[in-house]
């Protein structure tokens, strides 16, 4: 992983601790912990809000190709997911 997508990680950390305030401990969320299923098993509306969230501390749109079970298995594909969002869309 590097410098930037550990960046990218921490700060949706940082959202994701917001957006399950008091029903996860931070120790919890490292980059291996599945986000859906088992791990963090975030509900729908909890991974709403995090979506919403992470677009707009990003000032990106995540579409489908990157809303998919697979970029959200765990905090580190998804940091990796949203890090080529911002290069793709930066570029448009």
């Amino acid at each position: 992983m590097n410098l930037e997508t550990e960046a990218v990680e921490e700060r949706l950390k940082q959202i994701l601790l917001d957006v399950v305030r008091d029903e996860v401990d931070p120790s919890q969320i490292r980059s291996e912990v599945a986000l859906i299923n088992e791990g963090l098993s975030l509900d729908s509306v909890a991974l709403l809000e995090f979506v919403v969230r992470i677009e707009n501390e990003f000032s990106i749109i995540l579409d489908d190709g990157v809303l998919t079970r697979e970029h959200f298995e765990s905090l580190g594909s998804l940091a990796g997911a949203v890090q080529r969002e911002i290069a793709r869309q930066a570029k448009s």
